[in-house]
């Protein structure tokens, strides 16, 4: 009965903040290619090892005051696509290692560049990177990686308890993006 339902693209991040921006900023990784299956390792727990991928990014344009970062699932047979991570970056980061988007109970929270990473509550009610896990036998899902240069930060007394708070301040104020999509199929 699911395995038709979809949520699509339509209420995705880049339709809500910058639905006609073209992807100017390169933004990769060496775990798995472009549009390739997500290995195990950066799998949900249950299906994986829940390790966010490093990724690096091309420099964004000057005035950037913050980057977003976003990785959901459009193929979640739901209403809108599942949200895996919402986090805010210093706009000076090059890149995020291996691990460094993942948060684990009693470990000191992620650095990327010179700052502290600000984490916002995904779909399942977690912060930091909740790796994919598409339902079995629902068929191939395709997650995308999207990196958003801001030319405003959103405020540190803004109370972000998901996605929607931070679209709601980030709408209107794209200088560039980037995608990266990877695959996974139960």
């Amino acid at each position: 009965m699911l395995r038709r339902r979809r949520a699509g693209t339509s209420q995705g991040v880049v339709a809500l903040i910058a639905p006609d921006m073209p992807a100017t900023l390169e933004l990769t990784t060496d775990a798995f290619a472009d549009g390739a299956p997500i290995p195990p390792r950066h799998a949900g727990r249950g299906v994986g090892d829940n390790v966010a991928p490093g990724f690096t990014w091309s420099r964004p344009p000057v005035g950037t005051a913050q980057l977003l970062l976003v990785v959901e699932d459009p193929d979640a047979p739901a209403r809108r696509p599942f949200v895996h991570l919402v986090a805010l970056l210093e706009p000076t980061a090059k890149r995020a290692v291996e691990g460094a988007l993942t948060l684990t109970p009693g470990v000191e929270p992620a650095r990327v560049g010179r700052g502290r990473v600000r984490f916002v509550t995904g779909t399942l009610g977690l912060r930091g990177y909740q790796g994919p896990r598409a339902l079995p036998g629902h068929g191939r899902h395709t997650y995308g990686f999207h990196l958003f240069a801001l030319d405003r930060a959103v405020p540190q007394d803004a109370r972000l308890r998901r996605l929607d708070d931070v679209v709601a301040l980030a709408r209107g104020h794209v200088l560039a993006r980037g995608e990266y999509f990877g695959t996974q199929e139960r």
